[in-house]
């Protein structure tokens, strides 16, 4: 009985090792990825970087500033958005929570930007319907291809 007793628990004992070195090995694999993960986003940013500005989709008629201007108008999920995503872009953030407050921000601009991003909806959804949504978001657009001249639409 007594050398039943040791051999099991020799057997405890090394399938504990095998755990804590399963373990150990599941934690360096973890470390790895959040590397590799970290690696990636550091990667899709300069991607980003390096296939803006090259001038290969856009022609810039000289008139024009050498850096296009951007206005980013949204709800709170715009906050974290860095404006100097890109050095080759001059980006204004402006908040506008509903559809109202984004078409009130768009008369007030004081020149027209080559760009115009919108993130107006998600708080939208919450009282109207998708339908209505969208129907707004598009008299919006087009509201803006009428009255901002260089920006067409693509």
């Amino acid at each position: 009985m007594e050398t039943k007793c040791e051999m099991l628990t020799q057997k405890n004992k090394s399938q504990s090792d095998k755990i804590n070195k399963l373990d150990l090995e599941l934690g360096e694999i973890n470390k790895e990825m959040q590397t590799l993960k970290t690696k990636k986003k550091r990667f899709l940013v300069l991607k980003i970087h390096a296939s803006s500005g090259d001038g290969e989709f856009q022609t810039v008629p000289i008139s024009r500033p050498s850096k296009p201007s951007v206005i980013l108008m949204g709800t709170s999920n715009t906050e974290n958005i860095d404006p100097r995503i890109s050095p080759d872009y001059n980006v204004h953030k402006v908040t506008a929570y509903t559809l109202d407050e984004t078409e009130k921000n768009l008369q007030k601009l004081e020149s027209e930007p080559n760009v115009i991003v919108l993130h107006s909806l998600t708080n939208e959804l919450m009282n109207k319907t998708p339908n209505d949504c969208v129907d707004r978001m598009t008299r919006i657009c087009d509201d803006i291809y009428v009255h901002v001249s260089i920006i067409s639409r693509s």
